[in-house]
């Protein structure tokens, strides 16, 4: 299969990135608001099942990255012979950059209204500014962008579940969110929903 040859550590450092920039800038959140933004529930509700499934779909595509750096086991899992060309996996390379470039402005626009998960107690600001004004989810919508780039560069069967679980993840937490801003919110969310589209 013909590849663009980079050093299978590039994916790594991608990822690396994308949840360094993520746990960085929730950790200055917490430092300068003293509120800590991580509400993920870790038991069976609804959020706190899929808060563990989107944990999960992390964490297996983190350990197939590191693991093709050390084996060859893209036999293994159902490559997609095709994409395995340097176009598209360059393709790959924009569409990571952009998710990772997207997701983290989106997490930084949000300044101290930040969450992870419902927060019951403290919901924070509706945020309306910058890329909320195109879409109602970037944080989510730029984290799919950046599973998509990762596909690109990493096409198999694997990566193609990993991509579809966690599209269906993003898609129950933002429903689940959205009736909580109307409930805690109101009108002003009602208003805001009418205005701007759930992903672009």
């Amino acid at each position: 299969m013909e590849t663009i040859g980079w050093p299978n550590w590039t994916i790594l450092i991608f990822g690396a990135v994308m949840i360094g920039g993520f746990v960085w800038r929730t950790e200055q959140m917490r430092r300068s608001s003293g509120i800590n933004p991580y509400r993920l529930k870790a038991d069976d509700s609804p959020m706190g099942e899929i808060g563990k499934w989107y944990k999960r779909v992390t964490l297996l595509v983190m350990l197939y990255a590191v693991a093709r750096c050390f084996w060859d086991i893209d036999i293994h899992t159902g490559p997609f012979a095709a994409f395995y060309l340097p176009a598209v996996q360059w393709a790959g390379v924009v569409v990571t950059s952009f998710g990772i470039v997207w997701s983290l402005a989106a997490q930084a626009q949000m300044s101290d209204s930040w969450r992870i998960g419902i927060p019951d107690d403290e919901p924070g600001a509706l945020v309306d500014r910058g890329l909320f004004s195109i879409s109602r989810n970037p944080f989510f919508l730029g984290s799919v962008i950046f599973n998509l780039g990762m596909f690109l560069m990493l096409p198999s069967w694997f990566m193609l579940m990993m991509l579809t679980l966690g599209w269906v993840a993003v898609n129950i937490q933002v429903r689940l969110e959205e009736e909580f801003l109307t409930r805690s919110i109101g009108d002003d969310y009602l208003v805001y929903k009418e205005k701007v589209r759930r992903w672009v």
